[in-house]
């Protein structure tokens, strides 16, 4: 359980040059989405969103490895082979 309540989570997000804004969180069900709407939500914390929406800086974004980093957290991506 990811987010508590399933595996998968959605999210909404605008991007420019060297910012990433996660606007709207959604838990997805087999038969809906549900829009997070608590702004002081920790549903989704151990994959550092805080809350239902986060802003981030784009450290890295190659072909293979993403990092983001926040006040908060840095979140790591890295493309499998």
């Amino acid at each position: 359980m990811l987010n508590g309540h399933t595996t998968e989570t959605i999210a909404r997000f605008n991007y420019d040059k060297d910012r990433l804004q996660i606007t709207k969180t959604y838990i997805h069900f087999r038969d809906r989405d549900s829009l997070l709407t608590d702004a002081n939500t920790s549903i989704l914390q151990s994959i550092g969103i805080r809350g239902n929406a986060s802003n981030y800086d784009i450290k890295r974004l190659t072909s293979s490895s993403m990092i983001l980093c926040s006040e908060n957290d840095s979140l790591v991506f890295y493309k499998l082979h």
